[in-house]
Order: C-alpha cells, then structure tokens, then sequence
C-alpha cells in the first residue's frame, strides 16, 4: 500500500520534500535545487515520526538533486533517530558526499590504543572489542 503522508513547503511555497508510506518502509524524497537546513531536517524527523505510530520503520531518502546541506542540518542528522535504518540514494556528487557522510557517522572507526600485549580496539565511541 503506497499513499502520501507528508510534505513540505518552503517560504516560496516551493515543495522541498515528498514523505510516501511504501507499507514495509517510508520514502523521503527531496526536490532538486534545495538545501537542506536545519529545519528541513526537523520537520522531515517530526513527519517520519507522525507516519510511524506503532515504533520507529526503515527510512529510504532519495536525495535526487540537492544542492547542498548546511552544517546545522549535518549535525542534526547526525543526532536524528526517527527510524530504525535509513537508505540514502543519490545521483550525483552531493548524493555521494551524502551517503558517505551518514555511513561515517554511524560507523565505529577502530583505533589501535596501548602497545605490544595490551593492544585492544576502541572504536569512536569509545567501546572496546
């Protein structure tokens, strides 16, 4: 069952994202030419958040075309935990750039501490493996 849930104007009246109920996950897609803003990001958390009553869903973000994101925005995702997994598509440099940065951000980077037997692996969040 696919339906429309939410979206979002700017002050222009321009549309800026489109949120879609896919049934099994919920579809983000923003509008070419925007910059996501810290705003952008809190409304689109309080939209997944209406759309998933019963608990937090996967998130699918088609980021077509953006033209950028702000640092308030970057943090903010950083941050965001409005669903339980989120897919980002992209098609073009900002797309990548995007996608790298939200893998980075949730992934443990390991770091070697100590030297010879006392080795162990921290990762950024400090927890030891």
């Amino acid at each position: 069952m696919r339906h429309e849930r939410d979206d979002m104007a700017g002050d222009a009246g321009e549309l800026r994202y489109t949120l879609t109920d896919d049934g099994a996950f919920l579809r983000l897609r923003w509008a070419a030419g925007v910059t996501i803003g810290g705003d952008d990001v809190r409304s689109t958390t309080a939209a997944v958040t209406a759309a998933s009553p019963d608990g937090r869903r996967p998130l699918l973000v088609n980021i077509g075309l953006v033209d950028a994101i702000t640092a308030e925005a970057r943090h903010l995702l950083i941050e965001d935990d409005c669903s339980c997994r989120t897919g980002v598509v992209g098609v073009d440099e900002v797309g990548r750039v995007l996608t790298a940065f939200n893998y980075r951000s949730v992934t443990p980077e390991p770091v070697l501490h100590g030297r010879g037997g006392g080795d162990r692996l921290v990762d950024r969040r400090g927890l030891r493996r």
